[in-house]
């Protein structure tokens, strides 16, 4: 996983709030890559295949339903490993 934070900072251009919020919202995108089956996106939320700026630095995005059940589950599988 890699989070270009230079390409993040660029966007933000010292706006604070929004900057935790995209950066919070990139890195928790890419987690999901990592621990979902096949890192897929989905057609809305944090998994999305594109988003635009103004959603992204506006407020936290969250997985789906169906998404915190499957990383619940992984979470819970490699715990026990």
């Amino acid at each position: 996983m890699k989070v270009l934070y230079h390409r993040l900072e660029e966007i933000w251009s010292g706006r604070i709030p929004e900057a935790a919020f995209l950066l919070g919202n990139v890195i928790a995108h890419e987690i999901g890559h990592l621990v979902l089956p096949g890192g897929a996106h989905a057609r809305y939320g944090l998994m999305a295949p594109e988003m635009s700026i103004p959603i992204a630095t506006s407020r936290p995005l969250f997985f789906t339903p169906a998404e915190r059940k499957l990383l619940r589950s992984a979470l819970a599988s490699a715990a026990d490993d």
